[in-house]
């Protein structure tokens, strides 16, 4: 098996893992169809994982980090969108969305060190993207990992966003928060609710390792 099929492969394994961490906390009463929307744009390969594939969209990694002592958790202020959100961005080509999260959230926070508390992806959210510069209306199929860190000091560029801040959890599942990082929020409590422990995983998978 070559490595694209190898790592096509390892995503569609974390979609079908995503169903067992519905099964355990009945996050997503919707888990179902989007799992089914997922493994279809899987099928596309990896045209996919580009930012100009644009029917019906494209992969996205993003990651959702909590502080050392799990209270806390890390939202980027984005220019062009105007909200806070949990750092992530484009794939441009690579197979292994853990990887891209990891990958936006080191670069949109000035993070130098953070770990996957899961192999698992704590959520999963297609969202719509107008019609920007030469570019049609599309959509984002964002894969969402769960992370924590060490590290307290924050750094951003204001080329690309307008602040990073930490914000305590459960401030995060109110107020008027993007609805996604309020389930984000919720995600991530359940997870500590479930491991208060730490980082759980099912089975070694490189993709979970630092």
């Amino acid at each position: 098996m070559g490595k694209e099929s190898a790592d096509i492969s390892s995503l569609q394994r974390q979609f079908d893992l995503v169903e067992l961490l519905h099964q355990e906390a009945h996050q997503r009463a919707d888990q179902g169809e989007l799992l089914s929307q997922f493994k279809t744009l899987l099928i596309h390969g990896s045209p996919a994982f580009l930012r100009d594939h644009f029917t019906p969209g494209h992969f996205t990694g993003s990651g959702f980090v909590l502080s050392s002592d799990r209270t806390r958790a890390v939202l980027v202020h984005h220019r062009k969108i105007g909200q806070w959100l949990q750092p992530g961005g484009h794939a441009d080509g690579e197979l292994e969305l853990a990887q891209v999260a990891k990958r936006e959230v080191l670069e949109e926070t000035g993070l130098k060190q953070v770990r996957f508390l899961t192999e698992i992806p704590i959520d999963l959210d297609i969202h719509q993207i107008p019609p920007h510069g030469g570019e049609p209306e599309h959509l984002h199929f964002d894969v969402r990992y769960l992370f924590q860190t060490d590290e307290e000091q924050l750094q951003f560029d204001p080329r690309e966003s307008l602040g990073v801040q930490w914000f305590l959890l459960g401030d995060l599942c109110e107020g008027q928060f993007e609805p996604s990082v309020k389930r984000l929020a919720n995600a991530a409590l359940s997870f500590i609710d479930r491991h208060p422990s730490g980082a759980r995983s099912l089975t070694p998978s490189p993709s979970a390792l630092v």
